[in-house]
């Protein structure tokens, strides 16, 4: 489960269940919970933001099967080729 800081940004001083607006009955049922806080530094998360960008824009994050980065869809031939392996050799079931 997830949840984000009842009052968008995660207070120090107060206890868990007033900063995630979770119930207690809620809670319960966890053994372990983790805190993870983004500190707020705006030169890291531009670094980010741009590296990203970058990744969607330069066509290497939508590289085909052929990894040329162009986007391609899968051809007909090479699928139906991968759902028969698949059928035979996996036994699948729906």
């Amino acid at each position: 489960a997830a949840a984000n800081p009842a009052f968008g940004a995660y207070d120090d001083s107060q206890e868990l269940d007033t900063n995630v607006d979770l119930g207690s009955t809620i809670l319960s049922r966890f053994d372990l919970i983790f805190i993870l806080r983004d500190l707020r530094n705006e030169e890291l998360d531009a670094a980010i933001a741009r590296h990203v960008v970058s990744l969607h824009t330069s066509g290497d994050a939508a590289a085909g099967p052929g990894g040329n980065g162009d986007g391609d869809e899968i051809p007909a031939d090479m699928l139906q080729r991968y759902v028969h392996y698949a059928r035979t050799h996996c036994s699948p079931r729906l």
